[in-house]
């Protein structure tokens, strides 16, 4: 992947403001949905070093066409994340269609203190965010909520049972781990709903026998 340097493209990038999908709870205040949990491995993506670009696929384990399994939430959390240095690095994320499971990773031809901007994954599924962290300050838990559109999306990718994302560190964040939270309604619950709708109508029936 070839990378650019120009200095009047890094002042345009610095005043662009995140995504408003992206909160940042302070440090060690988020708490997490309940959901189905999955993490990457490792679980800090290698602590996203500006030198790669990297997809996580993630089989879910069930299908959001199935009944009772479509994705009522979902977020991804960054946990206690930080810049490198102090200069302006930015993170691109995009949710893929499909990708192959586990966490895989290229180079993208960046090296050390080359501070151009290129997402690897431009035209690729939906770019949920650019998320910009500059200077380097205290780590915090950077939270990505999906919600209309990309929930819709979301649950469109997940009909076959996997999903990826796609992550352009340019260049390095220190994190403490990544986890996809996906909520779906309990099969249990849907069963004994299920159950409980046949015996409310089966007693109705038998009332009027």
């Amino acid at each position: 992947m070839k990378k650019l340097f120009c200095a009047c493209a890094v002042v345009a990038i610095v005043s662009m403001p995140a995504l408003a999908a992206f909160t940042e709870p302070a440090a060690n205040t988020y708490v997490p949905i309940p959901g189905i949990s999955y993490s990457p491995s490792p679980g800090d993506m290698y602590d996203l070093d500006h030198a790669y670009y990297y997809t996580w696929g993630i089989d879910l384990g069930f299908n959001s066409t199935d009944p009772g399994y479509e994705i009522q939430a979902a977020e991804l959390v960054f946990s206690n994340i930080r810049n490198w240095d102090a200069n302006p690095n930015i993170l691109f994320l995009h949710l893929l269609e499909s990708a192959p499971a586990g966490l895989q990773r290229d180079r993208d031809n960046q090296g050390a203190y080359d501070y151009s901007f290129d997402d690897a994954f431009a035209g690729q599924g939906m770019l949920l965010g650019e998320w910009i962290n500059n200077p380097a300050g205290e780590p915090v838990d950077l939270v990505f909520t999906f919600e209309g559109a990309t929930l819709a999306l979301l649950n469109d990718y997940a009909e076959d049972g996997n999903i990826g994302f796609g992550l352009d560190p340019d260049c390095h964040f220190w994190n403490d781990g990544i986890k996809f939270i996906a909520v779906v309604p309990a099969p249990g619950a849907l069963l004994l709903g299920g159950i409980g709708t046949m015996l409310v109508g089966w007693l109705r029936r038998r009332r009027t026998m």
